[in-house]
């Protein structure tokens, strides 16, 4: 790391973890450093700081070529190669829906090493979470599991006001459309806190990659990157509902009615009370268009 071409890059230990905690800005030449946080195991936390460089850096670009107002950044938490992530408890998601976009989805969380748990109605959908090494779970306990995130990928209305009070998960975010049995589950979640931002938000990759392909004549590289982007949209749109007290759902419904106005939704120039390099968890998914 003889030459840095960072604009900023900020080392401390965390006050309550002792932890490495690595910030880097990688540019603002197009507008405000955006990035996620990365808590892994490093052999030496200053691979760490190697990893956060190239990630700002990464981002920088990812923005660039999608067009985006921003500029990239980074957060890692550098832990022990020998250390035991978040002890005693599950970093864990429900997949529920085994199709062609679920089944897929299965695939690129496993070789996450995400602890996965899935569910179909059919039950010769089991072979797929034999081999992918994923915890089945019968599809009359699936919406009900107690995990971090429920990720519904299969029919839509499986959200509805019976369903809702029963939920264990922190979150829900798949490529399923129209989750929602109707427009008052989402203030039911909203009042639960549990975190859902709408399905055509986060599923939205489908129908970018097509475009840009089909209809931009993008190269892979460019369309990829606009996929990418669905997680700074969905920022956006948390971002929107905290600074303005209200759910995402009705975030996500004012960004569509502006864009649709020709308007300049504020949260592509300006992030609120968010910090320059967000840790707020990406929630993107391969959409079904």
């Amino acid at each position: 790391m003889s030459i840095l071409d960072h604009e900023e890059v900020v080392i401390r230990r965390g006050s309550r973890s002792g932890l490495p905690v690595i910030v880097a800005v990688h540019s603002t030449v197009l507008g405000q450093a955006v990035g996620g946080c990365r808590i892994w195991r490093y052999a030496d936390w200053r691979d760490g700081v190697a990893d956060a460089l190239l990630l700002a850096d990464a981002m920088t670009r990812k923005c660039a070529v999608a067009g985006l107002p921003n500029g990239g950044g980074k957060t890692v938490v550098a832990v022990p190669a020998d250390a035991v992530l978040d002890a005693g408890r599950r970093r864990d998601l429900l997949l529920l829906g085994l199709g062609n976009v679920g089944g897929r989805l299965a695939r690129l969380l496993a070789a996450e090493r995400a602890e996965l748990l899935v569910s179909d109605v059919d039950p010769a959908k089991q072979a797929l979470a034999t081999e992918l090494g994923a915890t089945w779970v019968g599809p009359d306990e699936a919406l009900t599991a107690d995990v971090d995130i429920l990720v519904p990928a299969a029919l839509g209305g499986v959200l509805t006001e019976d369903v809702v009070p029963a939920l264990r998960c922190a979150a829900v975010a798949g490529p399923a459309n129209n989750q929602l049995a109707g427009p008052a589950v989402a203030d039911l979640l909203h009042r639960r806190k549990i975190v859902w931002v709408p399905d055509y938000v986060v599923s939205a990759g489908g129908v970018i990659h097509a475009l840009s392909v089909e209809l931009r004549h993008s190269t892979a590289e460019e369309a990829l990157a606009r996929v990418h982007a669905v997680g700074e949209t969905v920022d956006d749109v948390l971002a929107a509902a905290d600074r303005t007290g209200i759910t995402p759902a009705q975030a996500a419904l004012d960004l569509a009615a502006l864009r649709l106005r020709g308007g300049t939704p504020p949260g592509l120039t300006s992030r609120g009370p968010t910090s320059s390099v967000t840790s707020r968890t990406r929630a993107s998914s391969p959409g079904t268009g």
